[in-house]
């Protein structure tokens, strides 16, 4: 990249049209260097995409609350499975869930359940159990419109 270089680098219209294929650039914007491109590689313009693959923020949010839910209950692999345990478990995800809703991570009323059709007897009786969590990660700015327009309103200040 350079002056001298075959490729000078990429200015922000070459980064906008490079990032609609799933690619980050870095770009000098605003007086500093910044990283231009917020989707993740399986996002095409204009193509049918499995909505949390869009941005890499989202999947980062997901990937984050599978790996907290990990982190905060592997240890109680092993344990007596019961209703108290169980109880916990849906209190403090929830619990997080809410939490990132405040942080701004996610949008809307997040869930955790733990449901009969999603959990056989025949799973449980091996100790395999499963919780579901629905939750929608907050998008980000992606482009920000203004539409000025001109108004002759302002000389009715002379009449007043």
């Amino acid at each position: 990249f350079g002056e001298d270089s075959p490729n000078p680098g990429f200015d922000k219209p070459t980064s906008d049209e490079i990032t609609q294929e799933g690619i980050t650039t870095a770009i000098f914007f605003g007086g500093r260097w910044v990283l231009w491109g917020d989707h993740t590689a399986a996002y095409s313009f204009g193509a049918d995409v499995d909505a949390r693959a869009i941005f890499d923020v989202s999947m980062r949010m997901l990937f984050h609350i599978a790996n907290s839910f990990q982190r905060e209950w592997g240890l109680t692999i092993d344990k007596p499975m019961n209703r108290s345990l169980l109880d916990r478990i849906l209190n403090r995800e929830q619990e997080k869930l809410d939490s990132y809703v405040t942080a701004g991570g996610l949008i809307g009323n997040p869930t955790i359940s733990f449901l009969e059709e999603k959990n056989s007897t025949a799973e449980m009786l091996n100790g395999q159990f499963r919780w579901d969590t629905q939750a929608t990660p907050t998008p980000p700015l992606k482009a920000a419109t203004l539409w000025v327009s001109y108004s002759d309103a302002g000389f009715r200040v002379f009449f007043e």
